[in-house]
């Protein structure tokens, strides 16, 4: 599905319900600033992600996405960078979490986020 350039600020938590056999995904160049962690949930037949060029507002709300992205098996584009956090600006959002420990109550911890490299394809 390319959803590229499309200026997109939000999704619904069940936008993506109905295509339980997506495989691949082009988000990138819009002005998406963090996901719901349902959506996160309804990726899983998902081989193929492009996230980069969103306004990513790296603070706890990113984690979920971090983590997602650590455990991810498919291709996907690591070009993700913070966009708001002046501290994090610039930065690619595993670094991120990693870097400024940006973990939150619930979520996968940093320690396992960051224990060792994703491996983007």
């Amino acid at each position: 599905m390319d959803l590229l350039g499309n200026k997109i600020k939000y999704m619904e938590p069940h936008v993506f319900e109905t295509l339980p056999h997506l495989r691949s995904l082009q988000l990138d160049s819009n002005r998406l600033i963090y996901i719901e962690p349902w959506i996160l949930n309804s990726w899983k037949s998902l081989m193929s992600i492009i996230l980069a060029r969103n306004l990513w507002d790296c603070g706890r709300n990113v984690c979920g996405l971090a983590s997602w992205l650590h455990s991810f098996q498919g291709c996907y584009d690591d070009k993700s960078q913070c966009a708001s956090r002046e501290y994090v600006q610039g930065k690619d959002i595993l670094d991120a979490v990693c870097t400024f420990c940006l973990f939150e109550v619930g979520a996968k911890s940093t320690a396992a986020i960051c224990s060792g490299p994703s491996q983007p394809q």
